[in-house]
């Protein structure tokens, strides 16, 4: 039962055992138990030396992203949490870089997350986004960018794309004002 298999990964946590692997608790970030997956993530948040697994699972994870939408926001919500590890923070930026529907995810997680500055590998990601060809990524990016505490020095690239959509007349009203503020 997710109860008792919540409580073990708990004991076996806190006794530190060397059996308490990533191998072991990874997969249980993909369990159907949305309680065995809050306990996985906070484990594997505490384990920084995992980062290279985390990595691996997520982008593995971005690559095919949930369809079902309790799913997906529990698969933002682990990112979210786990935003803090650089790892993380490089799979979020490549998702970005690559589009699609791992991009917006990854914009979504962005803009939610902890962190009290954007790390620069997301300002470059988010750089790439504001001249996607597709005008929801573009919208999702300027929202990020807008969301995200931004460097005293933001890089020049950045703030001339979003300068750039802010003076495009086939942006809507409400992106071009997002954009420029």
């Amino acid at each position: 039962p997710p109860a008792s298999r919540r409580v073990a990964l708990v004991a076996l946590d806190q006794i530190a055992t060397p059996d308490l692997d990533a191998a072991k608790v990874l997969p249980l970030l993909a369990s159907p138990s949305p309680l065995v997956q809050r306990t996985a993530g906070w484990i594997a948040a505490r384990r920084p030396e995992w980062g290279s697994a985390l990595a691996g699972f997520f982008a593995d994870r971005l690559r095919r992203p949930p369809t079902a939408l309790d799913e997906l926001a529990r698969l933002e919500s682990q990112l979210r949490d786990l935003a803090r590890s650089p790892a993380i923070q490089g799979v979020l930026a490549q998702a970005v870089e690559t589009g699609g529907e791992s991009a917006a995810i990854a914009l979504r997680v962005m803009a939610t997350s902890p962190l009290k500055e954007a790390p620069a590998a997301w300002l470059k990601a988010l750089t790439g986004s504001l001249t996607a060809d597709s005008k929801i990524l573009r919208q999702q990016a300027v929202a990020t960018a807008r969301a995200v505490t931004l460097p005293k020095n933001v890089p020049a690239p950045l703030l001339a794309a979003l300068a750039q959509i802010g003076r495009s007349s086939s942006e809507s009203a409400s992106t071009r004002l997002e954009a420029l503020s």
